[in-house]
């Protein structure tokens, strides 16, 4: 369950609508559930669609796949509600879930107007020098004008800030169906640095370096893991914060993890991290680590978390997280598979405090500007007038 639907729910109850869930049983089971349980009170009628198992290899036809089964899944749920407790409109949390399919054979729900977010908008960012051409780009495009094109459909949040800078959204403004809305950075709780160290056992002056999230490949764990061994650096501490994949796992298992945190310079803090813990891993750290690779070219929200507590990034030069640290200027872009560019990066921001400074200064002010309540009312503005 995701931060954005939690965000939703807190402004369906300030707003006094009435919230249905379409989702599946495995998705009710995730403890973060009962965060948006809680935000409504309890309050919420679940609705259940069937399981996705989508297929994990990642080509163009396995992607489209996953779309068709993800659009099925959807509309074999929303057949079952009752005709009595049909939405007056619905929002769809990640529209790059079923996009393709939808523009290709319509709504899953059928005449019910809805809205969702395409958190993946990709075709646009050749032109804006943020990542490859792809040779699907043209495909995208076309897709995503019949998607537009659709009457059920009102709105499209777009979270892609690159996106209304380029030629592409003067292209596609005059259909009235795109609303750019600011990503979400959101932390709750208050706790000092060294009360976080202190629970999460970190000792001495260590300069900290937080990856946090779902610790994947893509992360650039490896990379970053393997700068601070290739350094020799005593100072630093890698705290890793979150649910590991099995390959992470297995990394974190090998001698060179293992000595790392024999020696406290690997700190880990695994499992699913409520609000308290949340807020903690974040209090405890100097610096966030964005420097993901395999091609990854989104945003990410712990960008925005890391501003809101005044923490600069270090960031992939590549794709859209390096055009926004570049732009608003809240951390240091370097090649994560360059071990020496990546501790050089972490070094000056360690040693020059004016450069720390003004770097999370920017970040405290760009996440004024992505918080929970704006994401949440800027969503729901898409789901009025209907």
């Amino acid at each position: 369950m995701s931060l954005y639907t939690r965000l939703i729910a807190r402004g369906v109850k300030k707003r006094g609508w009435k919230l249905q869930l379409l989702t599946t049983k495995s998705t009710i089971n995730d403890p973060s559930f009962k965060l948006v349980h809680d935000e409504v009170d309890g309050q919420i009628q679940v609705c259940l669609m069937p399981e996705i198992n989508r297929l994990t290899k990642t080509n163009s036809m396995a992607l489209l796949y996953n779309q068709f089964l993800y659009f099925l899944a959807i509309y074999n749920g929303f057949r079952l509600i009752s005709y009595n407790e049909r939405p007056d409109i619905i929002y769809v949390v990640n529209l790059d879930e079923c996009d393709k399919i939808i523009s290709l054979v319509g709504s899953p729900f059928g005449r019910c107007p809805f809205s969702g977010m395409m958190m993946s908008i990709k075709f646009h960012r050749f032109q804006m020098g943020i990542s490859y051409k792809g040779r699907s780009d043209s495909l995208l495009e076309w897709s995503f004008r019949r998607l537009l094109k659709l009457k059920s459909l009102y709105k499209v949040a777009i979270i892609d800030e690159s996106f209304i800078y380029s030629s592409y959204y003067d292209k596609y403004i005059e259909l009235d169906k795109i609303k750019f809305v600011p990503d979400a950075g959101y932390l709750h709780g208050n706790v000092s640095k060294k009360q976080a160290r202190k629970s999460l056992g970190i000792t001495g002056e260590s300069f900290v370096v937080l990856v946090y999230g779902t610790l994947v490949d893509r992360k650039g764990i490896r990379q970053l893991i393997n700068a601070l061994i290739q350094s020799k650096q005593n100072n630093i501490c890698i705290l890793l914060a979150g649910t590991p994949n099995q390959s992470i796992t297995n990394f974190i298992n090998e001698k060179i993890s293992q000595d790392l945190i024999q020696n406290n310079k690997l700190i880990l803090n695994f499992g699913y991290h409520d609000d308290v813990e949340e807020c903690r891993v974040f209090c405890a750290s100097d610096l966030v680590w964005v420097g993901y690779v395999d091609g990854f070219s989104d945003s990410s929200g712990v960008l925005y978390q890391a501003g809101s507590v005044a923490l600069p990034v270090i960031a992939t030069y590549y794709g859209l997280i390096g055009w926004l640290v570049n732009k608003y200027k809240i951390g240091l872009c370097c090649n994560p598979h360059d071990s020496f560019n990546v501790m050089t990066s972490i070094l000056l921001l360690m040693n020059d405090k004016a450069l720390y400074s003004e770097y999370s200064n920017n970040a405290i002010q760009l996440s004024s500007s992505h918080t929970g309540s704006m994401f949440s009312d800027s969503i729901l503005s898409l789901c009025m007038n209907k």
